[in-house]
Parts: structure tokens; C-alpha cells; sequence
């Protein structure tokens, strides 16, 4: 888990490369809000199969390090894993690899805590 900023807000963020989407909480669209636009129903399929509903709206840009996203959609939806993560009350998304796929490179390194993302050029 590490911090990035969604249009200037700050967020709790969680790789996940089973994740086809990325998905964010209720509390997410709540800070960002006055930039939502409308967005359209999207189902979230889990990895035991089960179908939860969201919505899919544009968001500003994601910023992480000197990585910055631009134009993503981002899934809006209270999924059982960030109950499960306790992280219902403060902004935070589930990273999908709609966005990993588009890295050049992803190094997690679990005994240094650290993470490395390069864009591709």
C-alpha cells in the first residue's frame, strides 16, 4: 500500500494485477466530487466470481511519484476488499492493470519496501 494523489487529493493506493479496473471507495468520490462528472454503470467482477456494481467517471490526474496518469476512468464502488482492508473512511483505489499495462517497467521489492514504476516513452 502506498499514497497517491487524485487530483490533488490525497489516497491510499493498492496494486493489484488480478484487478482488470481500477476501482476506488465512496470516500474517493466524495473528496473529488466537485470535478465528477456523470459516469456509467460498470459491473466489478471478483476473483470468486461475484458481481458487485459501480460507476465509471473521468478523474483528474493521478499523480504518483514523478508518474502522472492521464484521462483514466476510475470504477466508484464500496467492494467488499477495502471493507476488508479497513479502508472505507478514507479516500483509497485499487490500482488495475488498465494502469500497470500501460508501465514500461514494475519492480515491487518487498524486503527493501520498495516500489519502481518507469512510463514508457
Amino acid at each position: 500500500m502506498f499514497e497517491i494523489r487524485v487530483g490533488g487529493v490525497k489516497t491510499r493506493a493498492i496494486l493489484s494485477t488480478g484487478a482488470q479496473s481500477t476501482i476506488g471507495n465512496t470516500a474517493l468520490r466524495e473528496a473529488l466530487l466537485k470535478r465528477a462528472r456523470e459516469g456509467k454503470e460498470e459491473s466489478i467482477v471478483g476473483v470468486t466470481l461475484d458481481v458487485e456494481k459501480g460507476q465509471s467517471v473521468g478523474v483528474p490526474p493521478v499523480v504518483l511519484g514523478d508518474l502522472v496518469f492521464r484521462n483514466l476512468r476510475i470504477t466508484f464502488a464500496d467492494t467488499t476488499i477495502f471493507e476488508q482492508w479497513k479502508l472505507t473512511r478514507e479516500p483509497a483505489m485499487m490500482i488495475g492493470m488498465d494502469v500497470i499495462g500501460s508501465l514500461d517497467t514494475l519492480i515491487i521489492d518487498y524486503k527493501m519496501q520498495e516500489l519502481q514504476l518507469r512510463a514508457r516513452r
